[in-house]
């Protein structure tokens, strides 16, 4: 039975209240009665309305000449009117605690208690609203009662207005919401009379807030748009900004975040630094809910803490509670309980300080979900219960719908089957109500295992396919790459519970259409994003893109590049933790300006409304069209309750059960690390390190043979004398399936390389799509990258004595313990021995000083592309990673960039056949579930290369110049395909016994199109040659060090 805690979703719903009270601003109108010269008043409204600090500050100053005045020629009204003016500028520069002291001054003095009801209004609603912001709500029960006192009757429609909007303010304050509704109308109506289309926009957003907070989301979205075009068209910037937010967070509870960011976008072009401290709260607020409900949580954190500093600032202090409980959440999801801790606690302790019941209540919903992520389900179920009582007091409703999906999971783990069911029946429903998919989806994904432990398997089936089909529909709104695989990875497990589901409920006399509907939904969430930029990588800045936006994106990608160089030095010279938080937090923000403009510049390319509506994966057409007979492929799904095996030939489509996820990854890892800790440790001698290799030797057998028995032994029949194409998920995404011993009882339990050729693939829809676009013979030849300069300390510029950590680390293509990258010698050799054994003809090379980034773009239209160059894999921060070239000029002056980082492979136009890179953990990245590893490899993919050879660990250089040699001769010399050419080279280390084991040909995998082959351009030597150059070669064999230190570089191990 699947554990509904194992790997909770973060809660998709943002409680309505917080984005509603953390999103109102009541701004009074200004008045044209005002005293003072027509002119000055003009130039006062004219200050306002160009809403930049410069112009505040003179607003400001001219408000407070206009005052001093009026007061000085005894006019009172007008020295009142003034003093309004100065309040609302000096709330806009933050300094919320002036103006109320200015308007009590003079409201609170003998010559301003006889003044006309309509100056007194329109300054005690402006007092009212400081009072609001700053949760003091005595004070602001007491403004409201002395404008119940007035005469409002007969006093002008804008003076109305400004009550009425004082009314709906602190209404709403009070969580009257149908009041604060009614209030708001009517301060439209008396604004549309007194014919000011500012105050107008600025009532009619508060009606849209408060209709959103009942749950009428389109009615309220009609109204802000309405707003908007009021705003545009009175050419009231301010409004039109404020307004934005205000649409963005609609379209953010209704789940149409795309829009709901394009929205925040633009509100955030116009809003200008050191102005409405509040409203860019509230922008931050909504982004940073965005960006959570994508999964970018780092980057969600910094928008929120951002909020909370800004409200701060603002001296709003509702805000701020609004925030906290948002930054615990995040705290939570994010792993850092002690921190989500303290956020809720100040959360608590600011909500009683400032007397608000409600707040403590969404409190509980986020301390429910805290609680729940760690497993402490009585903890979670009684905050639950809490919301349950409460949420309809207080307008919770659409936080009851994900709260019952949330109590719905604990009857789940508790084994409670019916009453779970009837749970989130109710909240699928009242999700559907709302206009909630998310939440929707959410709750059929759960109905769906309720109703698979209660044995009704026709009902799981069905629920399970309404969830996927609501994620699939949800998905085609997301612009952005990163977003996707968030999306993708956050919503994974819908997928294989429909796979589940899909092959159990099967026909036992039609067990191949099962299988054949499993892929095409395995396909639906397989490399998704990856397939998708590949479709578009030739239209990255199409003709009709905007000019201005393709020139940011190059700009921000130049700062993109220069942070993550900052970050490598930063790493290289141990730099303090938080200054490395501080460069990672660039990195970050500049990462998503960059997704931001490119998903712009995508959005122009003639193939995107392709890939709006992609056509379904057919098993059948591929199959036949996209299949040789030689070849099988085999799709492995890996899941909690269990995994399984589809394995596709031209015959037949078959799916094999396999054990859960969990049970995988176990032996997977240990597997792996078996590989990895070859070093001997500093405790160890001679013989006790000789003794631990050997046990582990031992184990990885014994480890191996049990995943052969898993994950092959299902469809050894299918196997024998195949091509093996193999799409991993999960853990096997970074493990070699080829180094398992073959299911072929025949071989002796020889590793499978040996009986098959065996390449990797992100998904069956990439391999069809790399058959369908063949190269079209225009790429020839070889370019080889090698030996760069990478240090300022290399002999070719100054004469440097060796270094022995140096030697140790060039034994290995990684930087070595001080996060510098010292020269490759054995890499020169390599270079001029492979451009020998090619022929020499149409052959590039760059080596030494020309081994530079710029030089990598010369050589795209190549059909071979080879690194033999230091490698840099960043798990966490896939941008960092990156190929080590010339970072020096030959008189020692540095050289930008010095990196081939993955944002530069990314813009690269790829003509090669197959991309070869010579260094360590190559192969490794960032996991996505569904999307698989982010890394070097996917991104040459995307540029355009049809195949890539990388490395899964870290491999000595001599080893890697062993193979490469073989695979040069096997590639050259009997035209065989790069991947029949690499197995070759694998089965030559086998069968030599000083490489027989695994770790030193086993890393290397290849991915992409097995059908590459050398194309054009090359001279075959001849045997006299080839055994010339074999002699030579070796000779080029670096002294592995007997004891190599374990080297540490970020997250690259």
């Amino acid at each position: 039975m699947i554990s509904p805690y194992a790997n909770p979703r973060r809660p998709r719903q943002l409680p309505i209240w917080k984005a509603a009270f953390a999103a109102l601003i009541f701004l009074a109108p200004i008045s044209a009665q005002t005293s003072g010269s027509g002119n000055e008043i003009e130039r006062l409204t004219a200050l306002y309305d160009q809403w930049t600090p410069e112009s505040s500050e003179e607003c400001l100053t001219l408000a407070s000449h206009i005052s001093a005045s009026a007061h000085a020629a005894g006019s009172h009204e007008d020295e009142l009117r003034a003093a309004v003016w100065q309040s609302r500028t000096l709330r806009m520069l933050g300094r919320p605690v002036e103006a109320a002291a200015l308007l009590n001054s003079l409201l609170d003095h003998p010559t301003h208690r006889d003044l006309p009801h309509g100056t007194t209004a329109e300054a005690l609603s402006e007092l009212a609203h400081i009072s609001i912001d700053a949760g003091d709500g005595r004070t602001a029960g007491r403004v409201i009662d002395r404008l119940r006192k007035l005469d409002t009757g007969s006093i002008p429609a804008a003076d109305r207005a400004s009550v009425e909007m004082a009314f709906a303010d602190h209404s709403y304050y009070l969580r009257n919401i149908d009041d604060a509704s009614r209030h708001a109308a009517a301060a439209a109506n008396a604004a549309r009379e007194a014919r000011l289309p500012r105050m107008e926009c600025e009532a009619l957003r508060h009606l849209g807030y408060s209709l959103m907070t009942a749950s009428r989301y389109l009615d309220g979205l009609k109204t802000l748009e309405q707003a908007l075009e009021l705003a545009i068209s009175s050419g009231d910037r301010r409004g039109t900004a404020l307004t934005r937010i205000a649409i963005g967070h609609i379209l953010t509870t209704i789940d149409r975040k795309q829009q709901a960011f394009e929205a925040y976008s633009a509100a955030e072009s116009m809003m200008a630094d050191g102005l409405d401290a509040i409203e860019h709260a509230r922008l931050a607020n909504g982004l940073g809910h965005v960006y959570e409900e994508y999964g970018e949580l780092r980057i969600a954190l910094s928008y929120r803490q951002r909020a909370a500093e800004y409200f701060r600032k603002g001296g709003h202090r509702f805000g701020e509670l609004a925030t906290l409980p948002s930054i615990g959440k995040l705290y939570s999801q994010l792993g850092d309980n002690d921190a989500a801790v303290k956020a809720f606690a100040d959360a608590t302790a600011l909500s009683f300080e400032l007397k608000d019941p409600f707040t403590r209540v969404v409190i509980a919903k986020d301390l429910g979900d805290h609680y729940f992520s760690v497993g402490s389900l009585e903890l979670a179920r009684s905050n639950y219960l809490r919301v349950m009582s409460e949420a309809y007091r207080f307008g919770l409703i659409r936080d009851k719908g994900a709260v019952m999906t949330m109590l719905g999971r604990i009857d789940l783990a508790r084994g409670r089957t019916r009453s779970a069911q009837i749970r989130l029946a109710e909240a699928a429903q009242t999700a559907r109500t709302l206009l909630n998919p998310m939440g929707e989806s959410d709750a059929l994904h759960f109905g769906s295992i309720a109703a698979t432990q209660a044995g009704d398997a026709s009902l799981a089936f069905d629920l399970a396919k309404r969830s996927v089909e609501i994620t699939d529909g949800l998905y085609l709104g997301v612009e952005r790459a990163n977003f996707r695989r968030n999306y993708v990875s956050e919503t994974y497990d819908r997928y294989t519970n429909l796979i589940d589901l899909t092959l159990a409920g099967s026909d036992p006399d039609d067990i191949q259409t099962a299988a054949e509907q499993a892929l095409a939904v395995a396909e639906r969430f397989r490399a998704r994003t990856l397939l998708d930029q590949m479709f578009t990588s030739g239209a990255r800045s199409p003709a009709d893109a905007d000019p201005e936006i393709v020139n940011a994106e190059a700009e921000v990608s130049a700062a993109l590049r220069s942070a993550t160089d900052r970050l490598t030095d930063l790493k290289a010279s141990n730099a303090a933790s938080n200054e490395l938080d501080r460069a990672e937090n660039e990195i970050a923000v500049l990462r998503d300006r960059s997704e931001q403009l490119k998903a712009k510049i995508r959005q122009t390319s003639p193939v995107y409304a392709q890939l709006k509506d992609p056509s379904p994966f057919d098993a059948r057409q591929f199959r036949s069209e996209t299949l040789d007979e030689n070849e099988v492929l085999l799709e492995y799904v890996l899941g909690a309750r269990s995994s399984h095996l589809i394995a596709v030939s031209r015959e037949s489509v078959r799916s094999y059960e396999l054990p859960p996820q969990q049970e995988i990854d176990r032996l997977v890892s240990r597997s792996l690390s078996l590989m990895t800790d070859r070093d001997i440790h500093d405790s160890e001698t001679t013989a006790s390190f000789q003794q631990r290799i050997a046990d582990q030797d031992l184990e990885w057998t014994a480890n191996t043979t049990l995943l052969s028995k898993i994950l092959l032994a299902p469809a050894a029949e299918m196997l024998a004398g195949k091509r093996l194409i193999i799409v991993p998920d999960g853990s096997l995404s970074g493990f070699p399936v080829h180094a398992l011993p073959s299911p072929d009882r025949a071989s002796g339990e020889k590793p499978l390389i040996v009986t098959n050729e065996v390449i990797y693939q992100p998904s069956a829809s990439i391999l069809k799509y790399l058959r369908n676009n063949r190269p079209s013979g225009d790429a020839a030849g070889a370019t080889v990258f090698a030996d760069p300069i990478t240090e300022i300390t290399d002999e070719r510029i100054i004469p440097n004595a060796n270094d022995p950590e140096t030697e140790a680390a060039a034994a290995y293509r990684q930087p070595n313990s001080k996060g510098s990258f010292p020269r490759l010698p054995g890499s020169r050799k390599e270079a001029e021995t492979i451009v020998r054994m090619l022929g020499g003809a149409a052959i590039d090379r760059f080596i030494g000083f020309d081994a530079a980034v710029e030089n990598v773009k010369v050589a795209s239209r190549r059909s071979i592309l080879h690194f033999a160059v230091h490698g840099m894999v960043d798990d966490r921060n896939p941008e960092l990673s990156g190929l080590a070239l010339t970072s020096y000029t030959s008189n020692g002056e540095p050289r930008s960039p010095g990196m081939l980082r993955l944002n530069d492979v990314y813009d690269l136009d790829l003509k090669a056949d197959t991309v070869i890179l010579s260094a360590c953990e190559t192969g490794r990245g960032k996991a996505f579930r569904g999307d698989g590893i982010v890394g070097m490899n996917t991104a040459f993919l995307q540029s355009g290369a049809r195949s890539v050879v990388s490395t899964l660990w870290k491999v000595d250089d001599n080893a890697t110049g062993r193979l490469m040699r073989a695979f040069y001769a096997e590639l050259s010399g009997e035209k065989r395909t790069a991947a029949a050419s690499l197995r070759q080279a694998q089965i030559t280390m086998i069968d030599d016994p000083l490489t027989s084991s695994p770790v030193y040909w086993a890393a290397f995998v290849i991915n992409g199109d097995p059908q590459t082959r050398l194309r054009g351009g090359t001279s075959m030597p001849g045997p006299v040659e080839v055994l010339a150059i074999l002699s030579a070669l070796a000779l080029v064999v670096i002294r592995r060090p007997r004891k190599v230190p374990r080297l540490f570089y970020g997250k690259n191990v």
